[in-house]
């Protein structure tokens, strides 16, 4: 794409669930319909709006549905893969069912979306999930994980990277810093990343049998490799 889009992301789980129902193009003609009619009670901070009636809310979610679908698809046509937020944590407005990877399953196995070939990353691990979230990246080859914004909490971040690499490949797992703005956070969490994934890989080395160059290769998928290849982020050339 000419705008150098690397991804679309869907930031649903900060005002609904994220799983869809399928939808025909008649149903969600006739939702858009009765939106178009109705005028919203209010937005939530992501910009979708909600209404007072229920069956409208329902409209609501019932064109959603129809429009996440054919994003995921086209997303798969483009050879660009979805990231999704999944995390609770800190703010009160990440909730639990909002926020359940499970909802996800059929997602991930609906017909159209499987003959798109639409990869998926979970950002922020999903925690508290992220055991479910190990047992999707190691059962689905188009999902991802990210550990962003849990790099700023060590203990947590240990935690998930052994959840993830106990089960999964490692070409599954991305270092992540959720911050693009402040040089010291990014430098923050890199550096937990790093002293963090090294504590995990020393002990599978030590006690578990990987070899040295299972753990050097462990650790340039995660700290760099997974992303360039998944984002297409090229590696930097250096002046001559």
């Amino acid at each position: 794409m000419t705008n150098r889009c690397v991804a679309f992301k869907n930031a649903a789980a900060y005002y609904r669930t994220l799983g869809f129902d399928k939808v025909t193009r008649q149903d969600a003609e006739t939702a858009f319909k009765t939106l178009m009619a109705t005028t919203p009670a209010g937005h939530v901070a992501q910009g979708a709006p909600y209404y007072k009636d229920a069956a409208v809310n329902a409209a609501l979610k019932t064109y959603q549905d129809f429009l996440f679908k054919h994003i995921y698809v086209k997303a798969g046509e483009l050879d660009r893969p979805i990231v999704i937020h999944t995390a609770v944590a800190l703010h009160p407005a990440l909730r639990f069912e909002y926020n359940n990877p499970l909802a996800l399953y059929d997602v991930f196995q609906d017909d159209e979306v499987r003959k798109a070939a639409t990869r998926f990353v979970f950002f922020h691990t999903g925690y508290p999930s992220h055991h479910a979230v190990a047992s999707m990246i190691s059962q689905f080859p188009n999902v991802f994980v990210d550990m962003s914004f849990y790099a700023k909490f060590p203990g947590v971040l240990e935690e998930t990277y052994r959840a993830f690499l106990g089960l999964a490949p490692s070409e599954k797992v991305m270092h992540g810093s959720d911050s693009n703005n402040v040089p010291e956070e990014i430098g923050y969490c890199a550096s937990n990343s790093r002293r963090v994934l090294a504590r995990v890989l020393h002990d599978y080395n030590t006690y578990y049998g990987w070899t040295q160059a299972d753990i050097t290769k462990i650790a340039d998928n995660v700290m760099h490799k997974n992303a360039r290849r998944l984002f297409r982020i090229p590696e930097a050339t250096r002046a001559s």
